[in-house]
């Protein structure tokens, strides 16, 4: 039995899918090992799934760091010496981690947050790599890079400002080469960390190209899978509060910001609460890590909850725009209400009004109750976007991203 490592660092919308996946792959006769934090060794095991760990604790460092409690609030970090320093002293203990847990594997599926080290880590041991990336990272023309917010330049200037985060890697040139000397491999000069990054790396994308169609001058081995769903979890039960909430009156909205671990969480309790009671609607408030809470009647708190489950008995969802939480409010059929900051959520926040199924996207810095009450109140009212979000939800019902994977797997281990 072929052994499969997918090192899923990150927070829930970096590890969920992977697990997902890893059940497919488990089901095709692959002995799959999931490496996380420690916050989602129960989400691994519960899914059947072999467990290893990676260090950190990203929510508590999120919390008490000024510069990261910036960047949540759509603020800008001004780079220095320090600053990069620590980001590549973050990532070290992660990329020994990697090395330590992949030890066994036959084949190494890589995420986008473990990129930089991960194939060098299975060119080390001898074994292939797939990249398995969430977001289109690859130089495109048709796109900005998602990373680089949504404001095209024009094909030219998008490709190259694609091919110049590249070249961002520099600052942890020594740390691939400390990875790449732990097993004896000369090192490589960042010219050559780009060329196989932009050349050389096949790497398979989770997501649907009924939401991001395949670039067009995308080079062979760069390619779009499809989306893979997170688990069902089994013997789920919803809470009877929830459930008499729901059936006590019309649908209400979602409002969740996911892994965000803003110590902002009641301005935005606030802000979600009033601008709901303003449009006349009843709120669903996932806490999160945001640590968001609901007051009144009309308005009830929750934990975890499946997507997959409750947002076709929503209205509206307002979220973060994070690649997954995006994706679910897709696949039930639902208007969204996007509320990005960092990463690539302006990405896909663009993406879901592009798609006509958000009627504006509200970057939270400029988030107040009269902004979210009116784009809320048009994602209810106006049937437009039920109507859209619906075609969408039917695409994605036929669609299997991980085939793709497992087909790929298949080639690469005979």
């Amino acid at each position: 039995m072929h052994t499969i490592v997918i090192p899923a660092f990150g927070p829930l919308g970096d590890v969920i899918p992977y697990v997902g996946l890893g059940i497919r792959l488990q089901d095709n006769g692959y002995r799959v090992v999931v490496a996380a934090t420690r916050a989602f060794e129960d989400l691994v095991t519960g899914a059947g799934l072999e467990y290893r760990p990676l260090p950190r604790d990203i929510e508590s460092e999120t919390r008490q760091s000024p510069v990261a409690q910036r960047l949540l609030e759509g603020g800008r970090a001004r780079p220095s010496r320090k600053l990069v320093q620590d980001m590549v002293g973050d990532m070290r203990a992660v990329a020994f981690a990697v090395i330590d847990v992949a030890f066994d594997a036959d084949l190494l599926l890589v995420p986008a947050p473990v990129s930089l080290f991960g194939f060098h880590i299975a060119e080390g041991f001898d074994v292939p790599a797939i990249g398995v990336f969430l977001q289109p990272l690859a130089p495109t023309g048709d796109f900005p890079p998602p990373m680089a917010g949504t404001r095209s330049f024009g094909r030219d200037a998008n490709r190259a400002m694609g091919r110049l985060l590249a070249v961002g890697e520099q600052p942890f040139l020594g740390l691939i080469n400390e990875v790449r000397a732990a097993f004896g491999m000369a090192p490589v000069s960042l010219r050559e960390q780009i060329r196989k990054r932009l050349d050389e790396w096949y790497v398979l994308h989770g997501f649907s190209p009924a939401v991001v169609t395949r670039p067009s001058d995308w080079r062979a081995g760069l390619e779009v899978a499809g989306y893979w769903w997170p688990p069902t979890v089994p013997d789920w039960t919803p809470p009877a509060e929830l459930v008499d909430f729901l059936a006590a009156g019309p649908p209400p909205v979602f409002v969740g910001l996911g892994s965000t671990a803003t110590e902002a969480g009641e301005r935005y309790s606030r802000i979600a609460c009033s601008a709901l009671r303003q449009g006349g609607m009843r709120g669903v408030i996932d806490s999160g890590w945001a640590r968001l809470t609901g007051d009144g009647p009309d308005m009830i708190t929750v934990g975890d909850v499946p997507h997959d489950w409750l947002f076709p008995q929503m209205s509206a969802a307002v979220h973060h725009a994070g690649a997954g939480t995006a994706a679910s409010g897709l696949r039930a059929g639902v208007p969204a209400v996007p509320l990005p900051a960092i990463g690539d959520q302006p990405f896909w926040a663009n993406r879901l009004q592009s798609l006509g199924v958000a009627p504006a996207v509200i970057r939270r810095k400029d988030l107040t109750v009269g902004r979210l009450a009116n784009a809320v109140t048009a994602a209810v009212s106006d049937p437009r976007y039920r109507e859209r979000a619906m075609i969408v939800s039917e695409r994605l019902q036929t669609e299997d991203g991980a085939t793709a994977v497992l087909e790929a797997v298949e080639e690469h281990l005979h």
